[in-house]
This record gives C-alpha cells, structure tokens and sequence, in this order.
C-alpha cells in the first residue's frame, strides 16, 4: 500500500491517492483525500491492517497551522473514515526529517504512529491507538528520535539510534532523548510489545550524569527475543555492548570498547559482529 500527492496549480499536494497492490503487481486506487480549504498535504503514511482495511495518517498544513488525520480505509467498498484529529499540536513538518511513521501491531489491534513533537526537527510524539475504540490519547512519549538527513550523511555519529521493528513485527525500539549542539538529555532506551498498549515499555536509561551519553545502534536477535544495543559514549568514545531479553526485561552487559554505529547479528542470534575503534598511544 502507498500513498501519490497530486498538486494543485500553486504545486501544493490538495489531493492524496491511495493505492492498494496485490499479487498481481498491478496498484489500484482504492480510496481518494481532499484537502480542507485553506490547507495542502505534506506527509502521509499508511499501515495494512488486513486485507479489507488500511490505516493511514496524513499531515496537513492549514493556516491556523499543523493537524495530523488519522483515516481508516476500506479497500473492498473503496471509502475511507475520518476517525481522529489531533489538531493542537506544535511541531512543524521538516523534508530532512523522517517524523511520520505508522507501524500496526502484528493482532491488529492497535497502530502506533508519530509525528513532529516541536522540540527539534527530528524528534516526535508517538502516538497509539485502539482500533476498536477510536479517541484522543496522551501520546506515550515524545523526543523519540527518528531519522534525518545531514551534511555528513542519513545517520551522524553524534545522536542516538532510529527506531527499530523486530523480525516478528511484534517489539519497536526506540530512544527517546533531546539533543542540542553535543548535549544529549536524558538519554532512554524504550522497547513496545505492539500488541500490548495498555503494558508498559522495557525501558533502559543511563545513569552517569554524562550528558553526551547516546544509544549508538539497536538491533534485535532474529528469533526477536533479545534486542542487543550499543549504550555509552559516542564518536568514539567508550561505551558497551548490552543485552535485554524481552522476556524477563533483564539487561546484562556483554562487552566493554569504543563501539560504531554498526551492528550486525548472526542468523542464529548466538554472535555479533561490530566496529571497535583502536585508540593508539
């Protein structure tokens, strides 16, 4: 499923297109958005519910300012349900910054999505929402960051991971922190069972009042029991290797070094493969 903007004579995106494509490659249009008058779409995401249905959250920006609309979409009878508006919020939508994500739980009874929390351009609310009882909700966090674009590539070497979804599509990690300049608040480690909104997150934070500290990379084992992560100091300062098991929420540490923003995992989740810088005298 995609969502295709189209624009209006002063190339702002009035119109949203959503597309359905199934096992035989061919995308059909299964339900169409207009945008209110005095407002033009900027971002939009949507999430696979089942075969029949589809979520999707769309950002606009009007003149009073920035609402997100969350829409449910029947692909069979092609209409779509304006269900949820959050129109009281702060945050701006940023091109360098990837802040509208839709994830669905793997029983389908809850979508998580995000959007910009106006702190800074990268970080978000995350947002999650019953299906079967639609309404407003405090968000679950804010300051997650997500992923943005620089002049030194997608990914700088000085902030915290981006959010990551488990094999299973049953877990999603994300760190929550505030960083201006080198300065890292509050640095914390949060891990969603997807199908339980009501539990609350495995979460991890540092506690040695280094304000640099970051969550470097999350990666989870492929069995998605475990998620291992990189917790310490960054841009090559020392930091450690550690483990959750989701299970029991116990967190080991398995490695000290000066560990990269590189991890990769075996297949049967028994070794890890990472950079660990040398630092030579």
């Amino acid at each position: 499923a995609f969502v295709s903007f189209y624009t209006d004579p002063n190339d702002r995106a009035n119109e949203a297109a959503i597309y359905f494509m199934e096992g035989d490659g061919v995308a059909n249009e299964v339900s169409t958005l207009y945008a209110e008058e005095g407002c033009f779409f900027r971002s939009a995401q949507v999430a696979i519910i089942n075969s029949d249905l589809m979520s999707l959250i769309v950002g606009q920006r009007c003149s009073a300012g920035t609402e997100w609309v969350l829409y449910m979409v029947d692909t069979v009878n092609r209409t779509n349900n304006r269900t949820f508006v959050d129109g009281d919020v702060t945050g701006d939508y940023y091109a360098v910054a990837r802040s509208n994500v839709m994830v669905a739980s793997p029983d389908t009874g809850t979508v998580y999505f995000t959007y910009p929390d106006g702190f800074v351009e990268n970080t978000t609310n995350v947002q999650p929402v019953i299906l079967s009882d639609i309404q407003p909700t405090e968000p679950l966090f804010n300051n997650a960051q997500m992923p943005h674009f620089s002049e030194s590539g997608i990914y700088p070497r000085s902030i915290s991971s981006y959010p990551v979804l488990s094999p299973d599509g049953a877990w999603l990690a994300l760190v929550t922190d505030l960083v201006t300049g080198d300065y890292v608040k509050d640095a914390e480690l949060h891990v969603i069972e997807l199908n339980a909104p009501e539990l609350p997150p495995i979460s991890s934070e540092f506690h040695n009042n280094n304000h640099k500290d970051t969550f470097a990379v999350i990666a989870f084992t492929p069995d998605s029991r475990k998620v291992l992560y990189v917790g310490g100091g960054n841009n090559v300062q020392p930091n450690s290797l550690f483990m959750i098991d989701l299970a029991s929420a116990a967190e080991s540490r398995i490695a000290r070094g000066r560990f990269g923003t590189q991890l990769l995992v075996a297949p049967d989740g028994g070794s890890v493969a990472l950079i660990d810088w040398q630092i030579l005298n």
